[in-house]
């Protein structure tokens, strides 16, 4: 995506840091809300549920305010992260689960009792 977008890194105050390459979408904050999306998943059907959900919630949070604060990304950058990583997680989820489940997307036949 930062190859189709080319967005320039952001120029609102002096940069703690230096980044190359385009700002949007954030690579850093993809990755954390990929990394939480998917230890919420695994953790979904345990007690540990919402424990992940805040902890993945706080990661993501926590990376994508560093990036702004940092000064190499604009809001949105992150926010379009976030969002394409949750996207990516649940489709990548919900693709193997019909997969990967003995029987699932199968219809039953006359041979099957």
């Amino acid at each position: 995506m930062k190859r189709i977008f080319q967005r320039p890194r952001p120029e609102l105050w002096p940069h703690l840091v230096t980044a190359p390459g385009a700002s949007f979408p954030s690579g850093h904050s993809t990755v954390a809300a990929a990394l939480a999306a998917v230890c919420v998943l695994l953790l979904w059907r345990t007690r540990w549920r919402w424990s992940a959900l805040w902890l993945g919630a706080a990661y993501y949070g926590l990376m994508a305010l560093s990036r702004v604060v940092l000064g190499v990304h604009y809001p949105t950058d992150v926010l379009a992260a976030g969002l394409t990583a949750l996207v990516w997680v649940m489709a990548t989820y919900l693709g193997l689960r019909r997969w990967l489940r003995p029987g699932a997307g199968r219809e039953p036949n006359d041979g099957d009792q």
